[in-house]
């Protein structure tokens, strides 16, 4: 891959995030709920249960960690 094509990838790659940002600012609420719903039911399917336990905290400090490494790599 030379300059060219990576500049035409990553140009690629904007447009697709433009369109997807326009996508999300149209969505109406039943569609957002919906979007909800199904991410719920396949949690669900594949057994990812929160179990009353947000542990939150835990999640904050664990990509604290990620990005603290990844920055001093």
């Amino acid at each position: 891959m030379d300059a060219v094509d990576a500049r035409a990838y990553l140009e690629r790659w904007r447009e697709v995030e433009r369109i997807e940002r326009l996508e999300t600012q149209a969505a109406t609420i039943q569609d957002r709920w919906r979007q909800l719903n199904a991410l719920r039911t396949r949690a669900t399917r594949l057994g990812i249960t929160r179990n009353g336990d947000d542990n939150e905290m835990e999640i904050f400090f664990l990509w604290a960690d990620l990005r603290r490494a990844h920055t001093l790599a």
